[in-house]
């Protein structure tokens, strides 16, 4: 489970890391450091974690790192006292983003790119905590519908149908006991472009040269 607030980085993380996958084909033998993105992200916005997401997150990497990252095994580990220091320098970069791309409130556009790759989702919590978090069960627009603010993110990594219910596949980063082994679903196609909980209101996903740069927007 991350720390609070840090769902934001996670979720950046992991779009990442599944579109390199996707573009090239190759399993990664260290997964991209998340760390760097929190410390890094954090001492160039100079506010408290928190306050992160996906798109700035994005373009900052993009803008101030030239869309490069790093791994876990080669960015330093931060220590308490050192939190919001940025210690990438010198570090040699392994994999690279050339672009931004988002939709906004349209399942239909959403559904072309979730067929590519997965796409990092803002939410609102409430809405995927109202059930109990165990539960196995597609989270319906009639009890949750679009509204709230959204404060959290999450990866909707797929789609399907049960029962006669479309659904959204999403990775949640709240811990493997939350719902479907750390996975939910929610109700797709639903009245309000938005989604449920709000899923469809802002998707961010990052662009990798050479596949999909057609999709950003």
């Amino acid at each position: 489970m991350v720390e609070l607030g840090q769902c934001w980085a996670f979720a950046t993380i992991a779009s990442i890391e599944s579109i390199h996958h996707i573009a090239h084909n190759s399993i990664l033998e260290n997964k991209f450091n998340t760390q760097y993105l929190i410390d890094c992200y954090d001492a160039y916005e100079s506010k408290d974690a928190v306050y992160g997401h996906v798109r700035r997150a994005l373009r900052y990497i993009l803008n101030h790192n030239q869309g490069y990252l790093y791994s876990e095994h080669d960015y330093p580990p931060r220590f308490k006292d050192r939190r919001g220091v940025c210690a990438s320098a010198g570090l040699n970069p392994c994999t690279r983003i050339h672009g931004l791309g988002r939709v906004r409130a349209n399942e239909s556009q959403l559904l072309e790119v979730v067929k590519k790759r997965p796409v990092a989702a803002s939410t609102a919590s409430p809405g995927i905590a109202l059930y109990p978090l165990d539960a196995r069960t597609i989270i319906r627009w009639a009890d949750v519908g679009s509204d709230g603010e959204p404060d959290h993110f999450v990866l909707i990594i797929g789609y399907g149908t049960e029962g006669g219910v479309d659904y959204w596949l999403c990775q949640n980063f709240w811990g493997p006991s939350y719902r479907e082994d750390g996975y939910f679903r929610v109700e797709k196609n639903v009245c309000d472009p938005r989604g449920t909980a709000g899923v469809a209101r802002k998707c961010f996903f990052p662009v990798i040269e050479g596949y999909g740069a057609s999709d950003s927007k």
